[in-house]
């Protein structure tokens, strides 16, 4: 940590790359530098994430949702041909970023992973497009910015119902049951193993 100078521009700025337990998924966090003003870190370097993560695709588009305490938004999923890849970013408040397993085929079918992000972490979730996606809201005003590589198709648009055993667990871990903040939609979702 660097405090009480400002940046040169000449100082290296990087990210680093962490594999999680899902093939594919990937942690970013990029390097933070501080000073008296606050602190500065560059969250989108294209070439780099090129060159860093696996099957890298492009990203076309950004997205930004704003939740409550207590929101949960997902499982979420867009089937080829228009599946997408995501980059989640919370860039106000604090999040859970979860990723769970959707392919019957794979060896962690079912298997969930949640990462904690916030704006002051660096972190950055790169979730593929073979898995499906949500997050649970930690704070009210919590904001999530993510990049997508395919835009929004309603007419191959999958969710999964958060009463997944793997999910519920993680869920508990942070905030009661009761208290989750659901869009009907997805609370009506089948379950994973119902399609």
């Amino acid at each position: 940590m660097v405090i009480g100078k400002n940046l040169k521009h000449s100082d290296p700025i990087d990210m680093n790359i962490t594999e999680l337990p899902l093939e594919g998924l990937q942690l970013i966090e990029s390097r933070r530098f501080d000073d008296l003003r606050g602190y500065f870190m560059e969250i989108f370097k294209e070439e780099e994430l090129q060159r860093l993560l696996t099957d890298a695709p492009h990203f076309i588009q950004d997205n930004m949702s704003c939740s409550h305490k207590g929101v949960f938004r997902g499982m979420h999923t867009q089937q080829a041909p228009m599946a997408q890849a995501k980059l989640v970013r919370c860039i106000s408040g604090r999040i859970i970023d979860f990723a769970m397993d959707i392919e019957p085929a794979s060896p962690t079918f079912g298997k969930v992973v949640g990462i904690e992000l916030t704006p002051e972490s660096g972190r950055a979730l790169y979730i593929p497009n073979r898995y499906a996606h949500g997050f649970l809201a930690l704070e009210d005003n919590t904001r999530v910015l993510y990049k997508v590589d395919a835009p929004y198709a309603p007419d191959f648009e999958k969710a999964y119902n958060y009463q997944h055993p793997a999910l519920l667990s993680e869920i508990e871990k942070y905030i009661p049951l009761n208290q989750l903040i659901i869009s009907d939609k997805d609370r009506d979702a089948p379950k994973l193993l119902q399609y």
